[in-house]
């Protein structure tokens, strides 16, 4: 009776062993492709999530406001999204909480096409600013911005929502767009085309100190 009974004992020990050491299953969202979105992508790959037992999908769901969805809705446990989506759905009641932030700055710039005449944030009136989601840090950017020069969104400006920072380069570098407001990987492609930063670091002269002044402000 014994023999059996510690073969038992055994036998639970083993299942509950094998139990615990199966790593926790998560998924995390990132809400852009670029350096200061990367520590899952990066944690993933060098097999820190598994060290620390966690077993993680790493999902990329380009627009913050999407993306905080689907953190309310439970579709992904952890995101890195734009702070302002997150604290829009909070003040709607929802339960999510910032954790921490991975940049202390702004990574949103302001772009526009080297031929569409823009050299100064007045020149926007009349145009067109591609932006990744309404409600997402890009919207806000382009609506601060355009605060500053006095020009109501909307009614000066038409602001488009295209989806992702990948859609608003795709559409600046096919000419549909006058400006655009991008960050991550999708603002390296923009001025590898040949797209200025408004943020007085780059060479080409398309902007007047206002443009460049507003843009590194926010």
């Amino acid at each position: 009776m014994r023999s059996v009974s510690a073969a038992v004992v055994a036998w639970l020990f083993f299942i509950f062993m094998e139990e615990t050491s199966v790593a926790e299953k998560i998924r995390v969202g990132f809400v852009s492709p670029g350096p200061g979105l990367s520590a899952p992508w990066i944690a993933k790959e060098t097999g820190g999530f598994i060290r620390y037992g966690l077993d993680a999908d790493v999902i990329l769901l380009p627009g913050s406001p999407r993306l905080v969805q689907s953190l309310i809705a439970g579709d992904v446990h952890f995101a890195l999204v734009g702070a302002a989506a997150v604290m829009r759905a909070r003040m709607r009641g929802a339960d999510v909480v910032i954790l921490g932030a991975s940049t202390n700055v702004s990574s949103q710039k302001l772009v526009v096409n080297p031929t569409s005449g823009i050299r100064k944030l007045e020149d926007l009136k009349g145009r067109v600013i591609g932006v990744s989601q309404y409600g997402s840090d890009a919207d806000g950017f382009a609506r601060a911005a355009l605060g500053r020069a006095g020009l109501k969104p909307e009614k000066d400006v038409a602001i488009l929502q295209l989806g992702g920072h990948p859609q608003v380069a795709a559409a600046l570098v096919a000419g549909k767009l006058d400006a655009g407001v991008l960050g991550g990987l999708a603002l390296v492609t923009a001025q590898k085309s040949g797209f200025a930063k408004a943020d007085g670091r780059h060479r080409r002269r398309t902007g007047s100190y206002a443009l460049r002044r507003i843009c590194r402000a926010l």
